[in-house]
């Protein structure tokens, strides 16, 4: 066993692939601002290029071409506050060697994460509904707007894809992530092997088929030679013919489906339940899993595909090149006894094993958290103790698996703080057509197979919460008075406080920077009740840079409160009908986009005090006399229409 510091590394396959591979180590400088990446150099390459994009963005710009003599490479033109992704590509004997980071300098925390839909089987639910209860509760308290789908057993694919599309587009202007849990119907598509076996090629789960909400799945083309009979294909069995994902993907979608999944030792609700538990004892950071990740190689070039280095890429990203811990034959012994972050195995594999584990050793526990595995067959997860959801039914620590090598999979966004739902979509959408052709694929990118084991809302960098919440009404029950247990992890630089009526509501902002302390007065709280959020902030120092990482919220809540204020939503839509001009303003503005006549306006603070309510016509300057400078919202109500806007006050 050795840790990879650089190319140093003794064992064989796994200096094949780490040879194409290029290890990429960032250092961000807030007082200039600037961004260094410094990589290895090797003996014979012939070019090396360095491009950057914006995490929204699918097109690198050339930063240029380095010198041969260089190793290192400073961007000053970068801004705080700002993720920017960058691609290193080496050519060595006309072939390309790639690296990938997520890079930034103190990005700001996201308040609200956006909403994700549980679309949950309801007879699942209804036994185990205290525990999936406490789950939703615990993605609330860490940012996400929860919302539910139970299916019956009346649900086949195509329902369940119509109830995910209905439930988008009444929530189009948020960003949106779903998690498929229990046993939910499984959509197949495509005439593909990406294992390459003869045998095996047909149609594959394609949960991804949830995810595309505008492409055409036909039903047209009968394949009827695979080996599995699910994998066979007859026109119009329901089963579709599409290949390539047909559009970008738009959701953010995860699969924990634990059904027929024996070879752990426990019964299925066990498992669901056990899942719940690892997933928020992860969130609450109760492992604190060390930053290392482990990785293990047995298929070395594979006639010059090398899809183990899709493992090293991710790893450098995730947790630098210094921290990675290379197998020699040990991924049992290793990991059934030492923590890691990030591990990937790749060798021959089955349906329920690879070289390296098989679905049975899963009943001990492992203590890898977010997995990558790739070998022939078990890509194809719809099958009894399938190795990549046994992974995440075992008593051990692992939360998500992928089947990644072909195509390869990107995690790099989630070093700066993102999920790996995130990652998910930006691994689906890579290759699908001539404008997504972003990253270095591998074989199969944009394949319908390529899916996600496990919550999409999970992220790499857990903060340990507050605890011990409580809230008190004080002042004749016109205030509320919180207190806390602080943090226990060090560099935290305040808290946070939200508030809602209910935990799955729509919470507020109460302070606008970090308290410092462990209590905290609401002078103007909601009428009736009330439920608050506190969340410890730490500026984040990932191996790829710096943003502020939010704990999930200790919540607390206190009813009978006979305060004035109200919820106020702040999100927005991507195309406003509305819009408030000049913003920032100083002493007027102007509602644009309303049709003649008269229209209310009334402005609130971020904390839901009502400070200004007046009528107004249609092109009227609204006065903001006696408003002081900070952040509003302004509430429109005109024709039957009401539309929130943030607006900026200047001094």
């Amino acid at each position: 066993m050795a840790f990879l510091a650089g190319l140093s590394i003794p064992f064989t396959q796994a200096q094949v692939v780490a040879d194409v591979t290029i290890p990429v180590w960032v250092k961000t400088d807030a007082s200039t601002p600037s961004i260094t990446l410094t990589w290895t150099k090797r003996t014979g390459e012939t070019e090396l290029v360095i491009s950057r994009k914006l995490t929204t963005q699918t097109q690198w710009t050339s930063l240029g071409i380095v010198s041969l003599a260089d190793s290192t490479f400073t961007d000053t033109q970068v801004e705080k506050g700002v993720v920017y992704e960058y691609l290193l590509r080496r050519t060595f004997n006309s072939t390309y060697h790639y690296g990938v980071v997520a890079a930034g300098i103190e990005i700001e925390a996201p308040h609200a994460r956006g909403t994700v839909l549980v679309v949950a089987d309801s007879a699942l639910k209804s036994r185990i509904s205290e525990p999936y209860h406490t789950f939703l509760n615990h993605l609330a308290a860490d940012g996400w707007r929860v919302n539910q789908l139970e299916l019956g057993q009346d649900y086949d694919h195509f329902r369940v894809k119509d109830s995910i599309k209905a439930w988008h587009y009444r929530n189009t202007y948020r960003n949106q992530t779903v998690l498929l849990f229990g046993d939910i119907p499984v959509p197949y598509s495509g005439y593909i092997n990406p294992d390459a076996h003869p045998e095996h090629k047909g149609c594959w789960p394609a949960d991804v088929y949830y995810a595309n909400l505008v492409g055409t799945w036909r039903d047209e083309v009968e394949f009827s030679t695979a080996q599995r009979v699910e994998n066979r294909n007859y026109v119009g069995d329901g089963k579709f013919d599409e290949d390539i994902i047909p559009g970008i993907v738009d959701l953010q979608l995860g699969r924990v489906d634990l059904h027929n999944i024996t070879a752990v030792g426990s019964t299925t609700d066990s498992l669901y339940i056990r899942y719940i538990e690892k997933d928020i004892n992860f969130r609450s950071n109760t492992w604190n899993v060390p930053r290392r990740s482990f990785f293990d190689d047995k298929l070395g070039t594979l006639g010059g595909e090398n899809p183990g280095k899709n493992g090293l890429v991710n790893a450098y990203a995730l947790v630098s090149p210094d921290s990675i811990r290379v197998s020699n034959n040990d991924f049992i012994s290793t990991l059934t006894t030492e923590p890691y972050l990030h591990s990937h195995a790749s060798s021959y594999g089955s349906y329920t094993g690879n070289g390296q584990v098989q679905s049975a050793n899963f009943k001990v526990p492992f203590y890898n958290v977010f997995a990558a595995y790739f070998g022939s067959y078990h890509g194809d997860w719809d099958i009894a103790n399938n190795l990549l959801r046994s992974a995440i039914a075992g008593p051990g620590y692992t939360l998500t698996s992928v089947w990644a090598g072909r195509p390869h999979w990107y995690l790099h966004h989630m070093g700066m703080g993102l999920n790996i739902g995130f990652a998910t979509r930006a691994t689906q959408n890579n290759f699908i057509n001539q404008t997504n052709q972003t990253y270095d694929p591998g074989f199969g990118a944009g394949y319908v197979h390529v899916a996600l084991h496990g919550d999409p809302t999970l992220r790499l960098h857990p903060v340990s919460p507050a605890t011990e919440a409580s809230a008190t009404s004080i002042s004749a029950n016109k205030e509320v008075q919180l207190n806390w247990t602080a943090s226990s992890d060090a560099g935290i630089a305040g808290y946070y406080i939200y508030r809602s009526d209910s935990i799955h509501g729509t919470f507020n902002l109460l302070n606008t920077t970090p308290l410092n302390g462990s209590s905290f007065i609401d002078d103007d709280p909601l009428k009736g009740t009330n439920v608050y959020l506190i969340k410890a902030a730490k500026l984040e120092n990932s191996v790829t840079g710096t943003y502020w990482n939010l704990a999930i919220g200790a919540t607390c809540s206190v009813s009978g409160v006979d305060g004035t204020a109200e919820v106020m939503s702040v999100e927005e839509p991507h195309s406003l009908t509305l819009s408030l001009y000049p913003n920032p303003a100083k002493n007027n503005v102007i509602v644009g986009g309303l049709a003649e006549g008269e229209y209310m306006v009334r402005i609130f603070t971020m904390l839901g005090t009502e400070v200004k309510r007046q009528s107004y016509l249609a092109g009227d300057l609204i006065s903001l006399e006696g408003l002081s400078h900070g952040a509003y919202i302004v509430r429109i109500e005109s024709q039957g229409i009401e539309q929130q806007l943030k607006l900026i006050i200047q001094p």
